[in-house]
């Protein structure tokens, strides 16, 4: 076999191509991160590692980086006697994380602003309009459809 022809990608469980080589935890990271994001995994739900590492035709290794991966953004957290879980946000995270997002906007907004830059003034403008949309967000499901 020549070493020089294309590899065919292997086939995951949900039919999806696997990861090309050497992006194996980052395909695990995307695929759960994309679950979370889209609600497809519940909070406190757990990730038993034996299913996912069927799910995305990966051993044990990449998986569990991936989890610490996942831990580490705060997307999921390892309980005691439970292993890896997708985290709960508590009301008081919800009402922190929206005071940060007011700021960033607010900043945001304050910068553009200020920019010589029409061009910028106009993208940025274009980028918040689904902010004054009626429309439901689902960025995340078109992403990660």
């Amino acid at each position: 076999m020549d070493n020089a022809s294309p590899r065919r990608p292997a086939r995951r469980d949900d039919g999806a191509d696997a990861p090309a080589h050497g992006a194996t935890v980052a395909h695990v990271v995307d695929g759960l991160r994309c679950d979370i994001l889209a609600h497809r995994l519940r909070p406190g739900e757990r990730l038993i590692e034996s299913a996912l590492t069927k799910r995305f035709s990966v051993s044990r290794g990449p998986v569990r980086e991936a989890l610490r991966r996942l831990a580490a953004e705060g997307l999921i957290e390892h309980a005691p006697h439970r292993g890896a879980i997708v985290r709960r946000l508590s009301p008081r995270d919800i009402g922190e994380l929206f005071q940060i997002r007011v700021e960033m906007e607010a900043l945001a907004a304050r910068l553009a602003a200020l920019s010589p830059d029409k061009a910028a003034r106009a993208r940025f403008v274009e980028e918040i309009a689904m902010i004054f949309a009626d429309a439901s967000r689902t960025s995340c499901r078109r992403a990660c459809a």
